[in-house]
């Protein structure tokens, strides 16, 4: 299962979303806690079940999940953004890929200002 902390930059607000994670299998499931109420609702289903994957927050607010596994040892490369935690709200996969497929790595936000990537 893998959390991240959301905040909306226009408003301030902040919730926690967990997405996926492993049961008797990969899970698609993704559920937002709002941190003021302390109350769960459903968020918007992963596109299938995945698990040992990374969140990080885009600049925009939004969330993106990194790598996972979604079938015992195949290793995702894909990169899916939910662009907020509303009912409408879904996930899309992205052009970008990695470069490797991953799993219980870790990922986090690196302002453009500590990393040069040319």
């Amino acid at each position: 299962m893998f959390y991240n902390i959301v905040s909306c930059r226009q408003s301030q607000e902040s919730s926690i979303i967990v997405a996926g994670g492993y049961g008797e299998s990969s899970l698609s499931s993704v559920e937002i806690l709002d941190p003021d109420t302390y109350h769960w609702r459903q968020g918007p289903d992963l596109p299938f079940g995945i698990d040992s994957a990374q969140m990080v927050e885009d600049q925009d607010g939004g969330v993106v999940l990194v790598g996972g596994d979604f079938v015992s040892n195949h290793w995702l490369d894909t990169l899916y953004r939910l662009p907020h935690g509303g009912a409408d709200a879904e996930w899309t996969k992205m052009e970008q890929k990695l470069k490797v497929g991953r799993r219980l790595h870790t990922a986090f936000l690196v302002p453009d200002n500590v990393v040069d990537c040319s």
